[in-house]
């Protein structure tokens, strides 16, 4: 019976990062002045100081455009949430939940949901002409 609940445990509280967390995270774009465009990955995504969703399976584009002012551009850069990986490593070798560890590192691996971005705020004061 302790064998069940312990294999049964494990594999209830088992989850991979594409379960339990986003393939997405939310930035803050800070911009001055004001009336600044502001572009992710060429795609304009507001004006002035926003929030957005960008992708956190590879590193983002973030331009800040507003005439009369010098563009500014920066690219985001991503870190592996080491839990995640850790966990997805760690049940490929648990007895009788093995077969949970690799598909959960694969999944993970593919759909980069094991990242999250450095920073979820970035400021931009661009300098006039």
């Amino acid at each position: 019976m302790k064998k069940v609940m312990l294999v049964l445990s494990l594999v209830v509280f088992t989850g991979c990062a594409t379960i339990t967390s986003s393939t997405k995270q939310e930035v803050s774009i800070n911009v001055k002045p004001d009336h600044a465009k502001v572009y992710v990955n060429g795609n304009k995504v507001g004006e002035g100081s926003c929030s957005v969703e960008v992708p956190v399976k590879k590193r983002n584009t973030i331009i800040v455009k507003a005439e009369g002012y010098e563009n500014a551009q920066i690219k985001t850069q991503r870190q592996i949430r080491a839990g995640y990986l850790i966990g997805n490593i760690g049940m490929c070798f648990v007895p009788y939940v093995n077969f949970f560890g690799l598909p959960s590192l694969i999944v993970d691996a593919c759909t980069g949901a094991w990242y999250k971005l450095e920073e979820d705020e970035y400021y931009f004061d661009l300098d006039k002409k």
